[in-house]
C-alpha cells in the first residue's frame, strides 16, 4: 500500500508539472468534457496516445475516463512532455466512485473538433492502482461518431485462441488497430487489422488481454 501511495505522489507531482508548463506557454484550452465528479478514491495511470499509428505530442490532446453507469467524467488530462522514460504522455488521475465500477475512456483533439474512443484495458475501477509507472501504456485510438461508438462497426464477435504457439485472434475489422496486452496493463504487441484475424506469437506463458475498438478478451498462454 505504501508502494502505492509513493507512486501515485510521483504522478500528482508530474501531473502538476505538467499543468504548469502548459500555464506557463498558455497552451491549453478548457476542457472539452465537465467537470470531473469528485470520488473518495483514484486509480492513476500514465497513457501514450497515437492516432492512425502516430504518436500524439500536441498539447491539444486530451483524454478522459467516464462512468458507464453514469456516463459522467471521472477525470481528464492533456498530453504534456514529461521527459524520459515518458515522453509525450498524460497522467490521468481517474476518480472513485465505487470499487469495481466499469470505466471508458475517450480522447478529445481540440485542435480538429474530433472524438476518438482508445483502447485502454483499465476498463474496472481499482482505488489506489497505478498503471504505466514503469513505462506509458501505449493506447491506440479510433474515430468515433457523434454518439461515441466506433466510426466503423465491428459486428463480429471479438475472440483469441492458442494454437500451435500462436495467438489467432479473430472477429477483428479490417482498417481498425488491434493491441495485446499483458495482465499487468504492459503493451505486448499491436497492429492494424489486414482482415477479420490476425495471428502473432507471444513472448512466454501468462495471461493476455486482446483489444479492438470497443470489446475485448482474455486469453492464457500456457507454454
Amino acid at each position: 500500500m505504501k508502494r502505492k501511495k509513493f507512486f501515485r505522489l510521483i504522478l500528482v507531482l508530474f501531473a502538476l508539472y505538467g499543468l504548469n508548463m502548459h500555464s506557463a506557454h498558455g497552451q491549453v484550452p478548457a476542457s472539452h468534457w465537465p467537470d470531473p465528479v469528485t470520488g473518495s478514491g483514484n486509480m492513476n495511470l500514465v497513457a501514450a496516445i497515437k492516432i492512425d499509428g502516430e504518436l500524439q505530442t500536441s498539447s491539444m490532446i486530451e483524454l478522459a475516463t467516464f462512468g458507464t453507469s453514469d456516463g459522467r467524467c471521472r477525470g481528464s488530462e492533456f498530453v504534456a512532455d514529461y521527459g524520459e522514460p515518458y515522453g509525450y504522455s498524460v497522467f490521468l488521475s481517474v476518480a472513485g466512485i465505487t470499487e469495481g465500477e466499469e470505466i471508458y475512456y475517450r480522447v478529445y483533439d481540440h485542435s480538429t473538433g474530433k472524438e476518438y474512443t482508445c483502447d485502454l484495458p483499465y476498463t474496472v475501477y481499482e482505488d489506489n492502482a497505478v498503471y504505466g509507472f514503469d513505462a506509458p501504456v501505449v493506447t491506440n485510438a479510433s474515430l468515433a461518431t457523434s454518439s461515441g461508438i466506433v466510426d466503423v462497426s465491428q459486428a463480429k464477435v471479438l475472440k483469441a485462441r492458442m494454437q500451435n504457439g500462436k495467438l489467432h485472434i479473430d472477429g477483428l475489422t479490417a482498417g481498425k488497430p488491434w493491441s495485446v496486452y499483458g495482465v499487468s496493463g504492459a503493451p505486448v504487441c499491436h497492429g492494424k487489422a489486414s482482415s477479420d484475424e490476425a495471428s502473432v506469437s507471444l513472448p512466454a506463458q501468462g495471461v493476455y488481454i486482446v483489444v479492438s475498438g470497443n470489446q475485448r478478451v482474455k486469453v492464457i498462454q500456457l507454454n
